[in-house]
């Protein structure tokens, strides 16, 4: 078993896996829980960071994990573009003035496809962390 405490341009570990289902759950203190079955026996946990009780701050956020499931392809590829750097590129100044520098597009790539998904590390101010916190089981199969 490995955990790890991850941002958004640490999704690597994704990199040769397959995902068959994808659950979302409620985690501890009120965070979402994302459960990746893959094809090798391995489960991989995602949980939000838990922020702020009273403002945005600290909550961290994955949207349409759900795509990732039954691709039937291993994944090959991911990466992490901030939104403030795609701005940059863009150069869409008016963008990049109000952007979060914590939020981000991840481009998951398989044999013949590739998907978006949007996700925040929800620093905000700092004094609630941010991130996401991996735990990757290997299943024994009985």
């Amino acid at each position: 078993m490995e955990d790890k405490h991850c941002d958004g341009s640490d999704f690597d570990f994704l990199i040769g896996k397959s995902i068959e289902k994808v659950e979302e759950k409620r985690g501890s203190y009120d965070t979402d829980l994302f459960i990746l079955t893959c094809n090798d026996n391995t489960v991989i946990e995602i949980e939000t960071n838990n922020g702020c009780g009273g403002c945005g701050n600290g909550w961290s956020s994955f949207d349409d994990l759900k795509k990732l499931e039954n691709n039937h392809n291993v994944i090959t590829n991911v990466v992490c573009k901030y939104v403030s750097e795609l701005a940059k590129e863009k150069e869409d100044y008016d963008m990049w003035d109000y952007c979060e520098n914590y939020e981000f597009k991840l481009f998951v790539y398989y044999q013949d496809d590739m998907l978006t998904l949007e996700g925040d590390d929800g620093y905000g101010n700092g004094y609630y962390g941010g991130g996401f916190y991996v735990t990757i089981k290997d299943i024994e199969v009985k």
